[in-house]
């Protein structure tokens, strides 16, 4: 009786973990989007004729190294969650 108890708390608990994993991979993917959306429209902006003549050359280059600096940032939040995620689902799995 007691085993049964132990898996039945097991399958529950694991249930529990996944869905936790599920809703914090899909908090990352948000970050994602809204961090690659940032840097398009940094991007777009600098292609506006009024900010060429508003915005400094060097601001200018500030702003498109900003939007490759969140690229960047959430390419490698992209990946880190993905690897962590598989991670901690094979951990799961496993036991």
């Amino acid at each position: 009786m007691g085993s049964v108890l132990v898996y039945i708390y097991q399958a529950k608990t694991h249930k529990e973990l996944d869905a936790t994993v599920d809703y914090v991979v899909d908090k990352s993917n948000t970050v994602v989007v809204n961090l690659r959306n940032t840097s398009s429209y940094l991007n777009q902006s600098q292609t506006l004729v009024v900010i060429t003549y508003i915005v400094s050359n060097s601001n200018q280059q500030k702003l498109g190294k900003l939007s490759s600096d969140l690229n960047d940032a959430s390419n490698t939040l992209e990946q880190q969650t993905k690897d962590n995620a598989k991670r901690i689902r094979d951990v799961l799995d496993s036991v």
